[in-house]
């Protein structure tokens, strides 16, 4: 049997104003007011997305061989510029073509796959660049056991940046969605 599974995320800055008014209030919550009476608000200027509202690709749920949620955009610290720290993007496209084998062990509640995921995460739709995909290919034992599904893979990154963070053998505990 083959699997094929896609994800496609786009997000936008709320939006095409790129500046926010918000009301200033004092701190028993009621609004400032300026001379006039009138109620006072503070400019803030937003560029896309708040990271919390970010797309993240990488992982056993995503592209597998590389470590959960490190593709994409990043940034690093002057303190350690060898860390680079996840920021998400706006723009997520992710693939995989999975086979599933009949197993060698005669039970339905196991079964064995190959598979190839592929992807990434991108700033913007206007950041989207083919070159940047990074892509994976592995095998994957899956199990439907009494107290839940285990997965165990393992997968050869076959794009990978000098920079990626590479996770070979990923195991997961719980549910498959």
């Amino acid at each position: 049997m083959l699997l094929t599974r896609s994800e496609l995320g786009y997000g936008d800055n709320y939006g095409d104003a790129k500046t926010r008014m918000i009301p200033v209030t004092g701190s028993d919550g009621s609004p400032v007011l300026d001379d006039d009476g009138n109620p006072t608000y503070r400019e803030i200027v937003a560029d896309g997305l708040p990271f919390f509202e970010n797309f993240y690709a990488g992982g056993e749920r995503s592209i597998r061989g590389y470590e959960t949620n490190t593709l994409g955009p990043f940034s690093t610290t002057t303190l350690n510029p060898d860390y680079r720290q996840p920021l998400g993007g706006a723009f997520k496209t992710v693939g995989s073509f999975e086979l599933i084998f009949p197993t060698l062990f005669d039970t339905p509640s196991m079964r064995v796959s190959a598979f190839v995921d592929y992807g990434n995460v991108f700033k913007s739709f206007d950041d989207f660049e083919f070159r940047e995909f990074r892509g994976s290919a592995g095998v994957a034992l899956q199990w439907q056991a009494p107290i839940g599904p285990i997965i165990i893979s393992y997968a050869q990154p076959l794009q990978e940046d000098r920079d990626d963070r590479i996770e070979k053998l990923q195991f997961t505990f719980g549910t498959l969605f």
